[in-house]
């Protein structure tokens, strides 16, 4: 196929950085794929208006400004949007660690929104600095710790320094905003070449010599969440060390609702699973796993009522024993539950996945109608070597650490509060963190024109 192809041209130009690549493609067996359509565009977001700040049902329709990206600044940074196979830093030897990547607004090339590091979230320091516009997307600047580059509202970005210093920065050529190593801008999309038919605007994630994407776009479920009526009726993925690589197709009614999938070991058998949100018109939402051969590593229960949607955040030793558990928000637009989940094994049923805990209904990740997924994400927020979840409020006023706990109450259900820090308006970005030195994390948000910077 054309992505197989693509592949094994690729491979010619890492032939420096790869031992060895076998000519076998394996294909997954999955189920019945659904109709596609042409891909869909990718564009840029903006930060909502005072109307989106509502909390509005999944139901109604939330119009998202989209501005037109502004023009390069004179900062005399270059971006270079090719596809080079280098960018992808494999490793030379198959099973070897790779290269560092880089930073993505999603924290983790596996798509796991996990960050490096921990603080004291609750206690860090605050340094406030002032923005020329609405903040939009945060990402980390590998080349500077505890710097970031932020993407503003009218398309424009800026450079910040660890002490608050803004400068210009050239303007990303497509979002959300991706840096090397070296911190240069490059394409979220250099790696579609890899795969066959890849949404336009999937994020390609990567773990264990696996890259992913969500693929075959369809217009089946127009639910509109992401801010248009195309998801993905497949999942693609190809082994950059042996060249192997398959697809897993989803039936109609589900689609999968979402920008990428998650790469995580969930059943602790050493291989990666897949996962990513189905939904239909029936019953909304739902997680699901797949192994790389398309059979099912568990399913949750659906939300039961279509238009509803879940946003997968991470999957991480979570649990109160560290547990491997994954970590979702429910309906973030209509009073968002964050909910943890694990796989169960069962000897007639197979394997599924059981929620384990939920909070109340006042979190949200994520704001109708845009692609930024990241308003909720995983970081150490109190020292103790296991990841939290630091979260919106559904008014976005303020931001909470949330850790699990073996108690359930009424309240919280198996989530204790470890602290919150209050916003002077609403979030309008994601919420970005770095490992500024070996074990000491920092976090970036931005509420409006402040850049709120989170560190001890």
């Amino acid at each position: 196929m054309r992505g197989r192809r693509a592949f094994i041209v690729l491979a010619f130009i890492v032939v420096a950085l790869i031992a060895s690549a076998c000519s076998s493609s394996i294909a997954s067996d999955g189920t019945t794929s659904s109709d596609t359509t042409s891909s869909d565009t990718a564009s840029s977001e903006v930060a909502t208006n005072d109307a989106e700040a509502a909390v509005a049902s999944q139901d109604g329709a939330v119009d998202s400004e989209v501005l037109d990206a502004g023009e390069e600044t004179s900062s005399g940074e270059q971006i270079d949007p090719s596809i080079e196979a280098n960018d992808v830093a494999f490793s030379e030897q198959c099973g070897a660690e790779p290269a560092p990547l880089g930073s993505r607004v999603d924290v983790s090339e596996t798509g796991s929104r996990i960050g490096s590091g921990s603080l004291d979230f609750g206690q860090a320091n605050e340094l406030e600095v002032e923005l020329p516009d609405n903040g939009i997307w945060i990402t980390a600047d590998p080349a500077v710790a505890g710097g970031w580059l932020v993407v503003l509202q009218r398309g424009s970005s800026v450079r910040v320094s660890p002490d608050g210093v803004v400068t210009s920065a050239a303007t990303p050529g497509d979002l959300p905003p991706e840096l090397d190593s070296a911190g240069n801008l490059r394409s979220p999309f250099r790696l579609h070449g890899l795969f066959e038919d890849p949404i336009s605007d999937g994020r390609v994630v990567i773990a264990d010599d696996i890259a992913a994407v969500l693929s075959t776009p369809t217009d089946f479920y127009q639910h509109d969440v992401l801010g248009d009526a195309l998801e993905a009726a497949a999942v693609e993925w190809v082994n950059t060390c042996t060249g192997e690589s398959g697809q897993i197709d989803i039936a109609e009614p589900d689609v999968i609702e979402g920008i990428s999938p998650i790469l995580a070991d969930i059943d602790s058998d050493g291989q990666v699973e897949i996962l990513v949100t189905l939904s239909n018109s029936d019953t909304g939402a739902r997680l699901a796993a797949f192994e790389l051969d398309g059979s099912s590593a568990g399913q949750s229960e659906p939300i039961g009522r279509g238009n509803r949607w879940r946003n997968q955040l991470a999957v991480g030793a979570f649990g109160p024993d560290g547990e491997v558990e994954i970590i979702d928000v429910r309906t973030p637009h209509i009073g968002g539950t964050v909910q943890a989940f694990r796989q169960v094994s069962d000897a007639d049923l197979g394997p599924s996945l059981v929620q384990v805990a939920a909070s109340d209904d006042r979190y949200t990740s994520h704001i109708l109608g845009l692609r930024n997924l990241e308003m909720g994400i995983a970081v150490d927020a109190d020292g103790d070597q296991f990841p939290d979840i630091l979260v919106a409020t559904a008014d976005r006023q303020r931001i909470v650490a949330l850790t699990r706990t073996s108690d359930l109450d009424a309240e919280l259900q198996g989530w204790e509060i470890l602290s919150e820090r209050e916003l002077d308006r609403d979030l309008t970005s994601n919420i970005a963190t770095q490992e500024m030195t070996p074990g000491r994390a920092s976090v970036a948000l931005a509420d409006r024109t402040t850049l709120r910077i989170y560190s001890e």
